[in-house]
């Protein structure tokens, strides 16, 4: 009993002072803020403003690729005044294309004319202006649309009277919107010739020569015609592998086209050479002998 007593009493001294009165887990310094009333201000959150990202750019406009062989037609708008009614000017090109700017060089053009006058019977070829002749151009692609610069060498004299004095290098401007099926149509300018000074443009890609024409041409010296026959096989580079057989006789040489123009060059086994015309997804090939002037038609063989 009494043993009881004194240990009550050590315990009840011991509280009283002070001793056990941390017994527990210690308080960390928020706790004790939060116990303590506001002594402490309370914390506050750091003022984080979010990053903002910009959207990428859009991706850059693609440019129609008009690399490739090529024929532009200017068609002008019929005149009542003029004494011709049709100077329809044909441009053959090879483009080339870096970016944006397109370009043909003079050994990659070749420009001709057709004129009808106003009395039915009487048909010019070469226009006084433009006819036969070659040129470089320029042009630039923009989203759908395209425009056109024709830089022409002089005319050599043409034998229509007082028209031979015509020895100038006229300018044509063209300005056509890229069709979905990649053709070209618009309108144009001739800055110089009076004759067809505006009118309708167009253009479309020419497919590369290949297979077999054969036919006859008149040889106009002895009124009577020949055979001939040509196998062309066009490359990348518009170079043409040709072999051909004229009046029996076979041949086999090289050229080049231009557009939908060809012509095989003299020196492998022939001393004659050909230009050639075929239209746009054409079968019938107009020819020319470049010796003699006889011409004709050959037709695509199956």
């Amino acid at each position: 009993m009494t043993f009881r007593l004194i240990l009550f009493a050590l315990i009840l001294s011991l509280t009283s002072c002070g001793g056990i009165a941390n017994v527990g887990p210690a308080l960390t310094p928020l706790q004790q803020h939060s116990t303590a009333g506001s002594d402490f201000p309370a914390p506050q959150r750091a003022n984080r403003t979010a990053r903002v990202i910009p959207p990428p750019p859009p991706p850059a406009p693609s440019v129609a690729n008009l690399a490739g062989a090529w024929e532009f037609q200017f068609i002008p708008t019929p005149s009542t005044t003029s004494y011709y009614i049709d100077v329809t000017t044909l441009i053959e090109a090879n483009l080339q294309q870096s970016g944006a700017d397109v370009t043909s060089t003079n050994s990659a053009t070749s420009v001709q004319s057709t004129m009808l006058s106003k009395y039915p019977t009487e048909i010019l070829f070469g226009s006084p202006c433009e006819g036969y002749t070659i040129g470089s151009l320029a042009g630039t692609v923009s989203d759908n649309s395209f425009t056109l610069s024709v830089f022409q060498a002089p005319v050599q004299p043409h034998p229509i009277g007082t028209l031979d004095r015509h020895d100038l290098a006229p300018t044509m401007q063209a300005t056509a919107t890229i069709n979905p099926d990649g053709t070209l149509a618009g309108t144009y300018t001739s800055l110089i010739c009076p004759y067809d000074n505006a009118g309708t443009f167009s253009g479309a890609k020419t497919a590369p020569f290949g297979g077999t024409y054969a036919g006859t041409i008149l040889v106009t010296a002895t009124n009577s015609v020949e055979t001939l026959s040509l196998t062309l096989t066009e490359h990348s580079d518009f170079t043409l592998s040709v072999t051909g057989m004229d009046n029996g006789v076979p041949f086999d040489t090289m050229g080049y086209a231009v557009g939908s123009f060809l012509e095989t060059t003299t020196d492998i086994g022939i001393a004659e050479s050909f230009a050639g015309y075929l239209p746009p997804h054409g079968s019938a090939m107009e020819i020319w002998n470049n010796s003699t002037g006889d011409s004709g038609f050959l037709q695509l063989q199956n």
